[in-house]
C-alpha cells in the first residue's frame, strides 16, 4: 500500500503540478503502475484474489489486498483524468491541441473506463455496493 501511495504522490507532483497536460508524463507512470501490478507475487496479484479462493488467505487478508489493488487502479484513474478533461475539451474545440495522437487519446480513455468497470467489480466482492453511505470516498 505504501508503494501505491508513493506513485501517487509522484503523480500528483508531475500531473498536477505542470502548467499543460503531456502525454509523455502520463505513458512513464503508467508504466510504472503496471510494473508495480506485475512485479506482485502470483498469489497477490488480482486475478488470484478475485477468483473467491478461501484457501490461500483469510478473507480479512484478501480483503485488504483487493484494496490495495482499488488503490492501485484510484492512482491510475488519478493519472489520467487531467488527460481526459483535455481531450474532452479538444473533442469539443474541434481542435486536437495535445502532443499525442487522438487515437493515443481513445486508447487511454478505454483504459480509464476498464478501470473504472474493474474498481466497481471489486467493490461489489468486497460488498461495499451494498448499504453505502452517498459519500463514500471509496465509490467517489
Amino acid at each position: 500500500m505504501s508503494a501505491v501511495g508513493l506513485m501517487m504522490a509522484s503523480i500528483l507532483q508531475d500531473v498536477y503540478k505542470s502548467t499543460t497536460v503531456v502525454f509523455s508524463i502520463v505513458k512513464k507512470h503508467s508504466e510504472e503502475l503496471e510494473r508495480w501490478k506485475s512485479s506482485l507475487p502470483l498469489q497477490m496479484q488480482l486475478s488470484s484474489l478475485a477468483a473467491h479462493d478461501q484457501s490461500r488467505y483469510q478473507e480479512k487478508h484478501r480483503r485488504s489486498l483487493i484494496l490495495v489493488h482499488v488503490m492501485q487502479i484510484g492512482a491510475q484513474i488519478l493519472l489520467q483524468r487531467r488527460l481526459l478533461v483535455a481531450i474532452a475539451e479538444c473533442r469539443m474545440n474541434n481542435r486536437w491541441t495535445l502532443d499525442g495522437s487522438p487515437e493515443e487519446g481513445a486508447r487511454i480513455q478505454d483504459e480509464c473506463v476498464k478501470a473504472a468497470h474493474t474498481c466497481v467489480e471489486l467493490l461489489e466482492i468486497l460488498g461495499y455496493t451494498r448499504n453505502m453511505f452517498r459519500r463514500c470516498w471509496l465509490c467517489m
